[in-house]
C-alpha cells in the first residue's frame, strides 16, 4: 500500500529504512555507511525538534512547502520502500531522492510505483522538471529510468580521502585571493557557474538567481540548522585580483561531532585550473582541523577535470560515478 511520507512522525522511518535499503550484496561499495548516518540523523533530529517553525514557515513561504515530501510504500503494516521527492526554492524543478526498497523486496515494481508517485506529485505542484542521481553501474535503476523518460544530462565523480594525514597547503599565486562568503550572500557562486557550466548541463538545469537566493523568512530557520547540526559550514570565493572576477567557489562543512563525515565542495573555472591543487589542499588542511580523522567525501562534475585530478594528487580516490538523469515536464 502506498502512502504519503510524513514529517516529522515518519522521520523515524527514513532512519531505519535507508541503511537497509541501500545495501548491495553484489557491489559493497555502494552500501549507505554508519558515518553517512551519523550525518543524516542529526539533520532529521533537527527537523523534529524544529517541526513548528518549520510549518509555520512553510505556510508563509511558498518555497518551504514541498521541501521534504515523498511516499512510503507499506506490507503488512511494515514500511518497505520510500522516496523522498521536494522543490528546488521557487526554481520549478523538483528532485527525487532515496528510491529505497528493502532486498527482499526488489525486482517487484515496487520503484517503479514510488517514482512515478513522485512525479505526479511534482506535476501536481506544477513542476517543469525533475531529476535524480543514480550510481554508474546500477543498471536495473538507470533503465527503470529511462524507461520513465528520463534523460542522462550530467556525470559526477564520487571520492573520498584515503590518507592517515594532510600535506601543509600551498598558497595560492599572488594574482589571486580567497575571502570567506557571507552566509546568505548568493551571488559570486551564481556568477561563477552561470558563466562556467557547459550549456548541456544548463539545457536541463539552467543556472538561475532563483537557485541560489534564500527567502528572508527562511533565513532565520536557516541559521538556526546550521548551528545545531553538528557541522561547521562555511563558504568561500576565490577571486582574480586584476579584475575582481570570480574564479572558484568553495564549501566546507566539518564535523564539530563525533562521528559524520567531512565534506568539501570546488567550483573551479575551468580556464583556471592551474588552481586545483591550492584549492583542495586548502579545504583539506580546513576540515581536516576541525574534524581530524574523519571521512573527508567530495562530490566533482566530470566537466571539472583539472579539479578531479588534483584530488586524486593529494590522496582521493574515486568512490563511484553519479549519472544525474532529467525528465522534462513542460
Amino acid at each position: 500500500m502506498l502512502r504519503e511520507f510524513k514529517l516529522p512522525a515518519d522521520a523515524d522511518i527514513l532512519v531505519d529504512l535507508i541503511p537497509k535499503a541501500f545495501t548491495y550484496p553484489e557491489n559493497p561499495a555502494w552500501d549507505f555507511r554508519a558515518d553517512d548516518q551519523a550525518n543524516m540523523v542529526d539533520g532529521l533530529k533537527m527537523v523534529k525538534r524544529l517541526w513548528p517553525v518549520l510549518w509555520v514557515v512553510g505556510v508563509l513561504s511558498p518555497s518551504m512547502r514541498n521541501i521534504m515530501r515523498g511516499y512510503i510504500w507499506e506490507e503488512d503494516g511494515n514500511p518497505v520502500a520510500l522516496v523522498n521527492t521536494g522543490t528546488q526554492n521557487t526554481t520549478g524543478r523538483w528532485f527525487i531522492g532515496n528510491v529505497a526498497v528493502l532486498p527482499n523486496y526488489r525486482r517487484r515494481g515496487l520503484a517503479r510505483k514510488l517514482v512515478e508517485a513522485a512525479v505526479g506529485l511534482a506535476r501536481q505542484n506544477h513542476a517543469n522538471m525533475v531529476w535524480l542521481d543514480v550510481i554508474a553501474g546500477n543498471l536495473p535503476a538507470y533503465q527503470l529510468y529511462e524507461s520513465l523518460g528520463f534523460e542522462h544530462f550530467e556525470t559526477s565523480v564520487d571520492l573520498e580521502f584515503q590518507g592517515d594525514k594532510v600535506s601543509p597547503e600551498t598558497a595560492l599565486p599572488a594574482d589571486y585571493r580567497i575571502e570567506e562568503t557571507a552566509q546568505f550572500n548568493w551571488r559570486p557562486r551564481y556568477e561563477l557557474l552561470k558563466r562556467i557550466t557547459p550549456a548541456s548541463v544548463q539545457r536541463y538545469e539552467p543556472v538561475t538567481e532563483e537557485q541560489f537566493k534564500i527567502p528572508a523568512l527562511v533565513r532565520p530557520v536557516a541559521m538556526v540548522l546550521s548551528r545545531l547540526g553538528g557541522d561547521k559550514t562555511q563558504a568561500e570565493t576565490v577571486y582574480q585580483q586584476r579584475d575582481g572576477q570570480v574564479i572558484a567557489a568553495l564549501r566546507y562543512s566539518a564535523r564539530t561531532k563525533a562521528g559524520g563525515v567531512n565534506n568539501i565542495q570546488i567550483r573551479l573555472d575551468p580556464a583556471h585550473g592551474h588552481l586545483a591543487p591550492s584549492l583542495v589542499g586548502h579545504l583539506l588542511n580546513k576540515v581536516w582541523s576541525i574534524g581530524p580523522g574523519r571521512r573527508v567525501s567530495v562530490s566533482v562534475e566530470n566537466w571539472q577535470p583539472a579539479v578531479i585530478q588534483a584530488l586524486c594528487d593529494a590522496g582521493f580516490a574515486v568512490n563511484h560515478e553519479m549519472h544525474t538523469l532529467a525528465l522534462l515536464l513542460s
